[in-house]
């Protein structure tokens, strides 16, 4: 769920209402997952002045970095190979 919402902010989709639509959740999971993510400095919370002050959520690089490391072949490979030996 983390590396969703990673991915779809990375995306450049980042009010709340089009992120729980494209990952078809409910606002308070997604809130959840929000604040943790924003606790851990992968994503920043910003408000949007546009007229309609909205706010939005964008990623960070150590978001990115973070994001990048679990997209590498090689580490999924292995946290799948580690979790098949632990069950």
């Amino acid at each position: 769920m983390y590396l969703d919402v990673l991915s779809t902010l990375r995306e450049g989709v980042s009010e709340p209402t089009l992120i729980m639509r494209k990952m078809m959740v409910s606002w308070s999971l997604l809130k959840d997952v929000l604040c943790a993510l924003v606790s851990v400095g992968f994503i920043e919370c910003r408000i949007n002045n546009n007229g309609r002050r909205k706010r939005g959520y964008y990623i960070t690089s150590k978001g990115e970095e973070f994001l990048h490391i679990f997209e590498n072949k090689e580490i999924r490979d292995l946290l799948k190979s580690v979790n098949v030996a632990t069950s």
